[in-house]
């Protein structure tokens, strides 16, 4: 009775191993892996007849641990001591996925180090979801103050402009102080045009979104957006059917891809093409996007230009950063689509391979 209950339990164990969501991986003493549970097959790509017998540096990702970290993570477990960290594997496919681990030894009645069993749990949408938070709120800090500086600019421009208006009005055509006051007005509506933009920047202008369908939007707005790019870029558009509806504002939405078509036709200075691509999406833990889960439409615009240096990826959206040459941009331009697409509540991404093309990646919640 005893012996059959204990291989019950034995039996349920194993279940409980084979079923939970952890990944969980078991080495003997020297490394050799002797047993994989499915989510590991799952996390790591690899199944359990190819993994059985090999070391788990089949799955190591050269180059992000150094050798000081492995020294130091066997010499914890061969004495007997639990080690936990994070640890950046490889997946069969080739993707860096981050894993929280925890490895702990497992001794016989002796003492002695016989196995070691790891537990792992794969936080890479995790983090990815913490470092946007963390850029959507040093965006929303500089909204902040790009906000309040734009407001008092308005206040003195008012000011500005209708004196200027004024003066040029009892001021005689031809002459050099009409010349120069025009010139002056010239340069103050300009000025209040990038407060303008700063403005949507920071999300103060008063926006009436409605419910919508992207298509439409988009091809309203085809003509101009064709219209944009030289004869030497191809521009394609490749539209879901049945697309789902979501609430936009017509004119700031355009406004987003007349700045995304901008901003991909500077990358392809020597031609190239751009497709804006609509599609339904769902998010959740299996989602390829770090974006909160639910349903959205997804807006993509995607080029073949120069792409963009991973060292700067992250500023894309800082107002005022520019690659530009000096007097080339005023550095608002993707500042302005972030703003707007935020507003809306939803989603920007960016994706860019240097030498092969910029990827956006724009993410409206589904309205029924």
């Amino acid at each position: 009775m005893e012996q059959r209950v204990c291989g019950d339990i034995e039996k349920l164990i194993l279940q409980a191993v084979e079923q939970t969501s952890e990944a969980i991986l078991i080495t003997d003493a020297d490394g050799s892996i002797i047993y994989a549970n499915r989510a590991f097959e799952e996390t790591s790509g690899y199944d359990s007849d190819f993994l059985i017998g090999k070391n788990p540096s089949v799955m190591k990702n050269d180059g992000s641990h150094s050798a000081a970290f492995y020294k130091e993570l066997w010499g914890t477990i061969k004495a007997g001591r639990k080690w936990h960290g994070r640890m950046f594997n490889r997946h069969k496919s080739g993707a860096v996925y981050t894993m929280d681990t925890d490895i702990t030894p497992v001794k016989d009645k002796d003492g002695a180090v016989t196995h070691f069993i790891s537990v792992r749990r794969d936080i890479t949408r995790e983090l990815q979801l913490e470092k946007q938070l963390v850029e959507s709120q040093k965006l929303e800090s500089l909204g902040l103050l790009a906000g309040q500086i734009a407001h008092d600019f308005n206040n003195m421009l008012t000011i500005i402009l209708g004196s200027v208006e004024l003066v040029l009005e009892d001021t005689k055509e031809g002459t050099i102080a009409h010349k120069l006051l025009s010139e002056t007005l010239k340069t103050a509506r300009h000025t209040a045009e990038l407060t303008k933009q700063l403005l949507v920047f920071a999300r103060r202008q008063e926006t009436k979104p409605k419910k919508s369908c992207a298509n439409d939007l988009i091809k309203e707005a085809e003509l101009i957006l064709k219209r944009l790019m030289p004869k030497n870029i191809d521009f394609l558009m490749d539209l879901e059917t049945g697309l789902w509806d979501s609430n936009l504002e017509g004119t700031q939405f355009q406004q987003v891809l007349m700045n995304l078509a901008i901003n991909a036709q500077d990358a392809m200075p020597g031609g190239g093409a751009m497709k804006l691509s609509t599609r339904n999406v769902s998010a959740g833990e299996d989602s390829p996007w770090p974006i909160p889960s639910g349903e959205y439409v997804l807006i993509q615009l995607q080029d073949t230009g120069t792409g963009i240096p991973q060292e700067i990826l992250d500023k894309v959206f800082d107002p005022f950063f520019t690659t530009k040459p000096k007097g080339k941009g005023t550095g608002l331009g993707l500042s302005i689509v972030y703003g707007i697409v935020k507003q809306h509540q939803g989603e920007v991404l960016v994706d860019s391979v240097p030498g092969k093309g910029t990827t956006f990646r724009l993410f409206f919640p589904r309205v029924k």
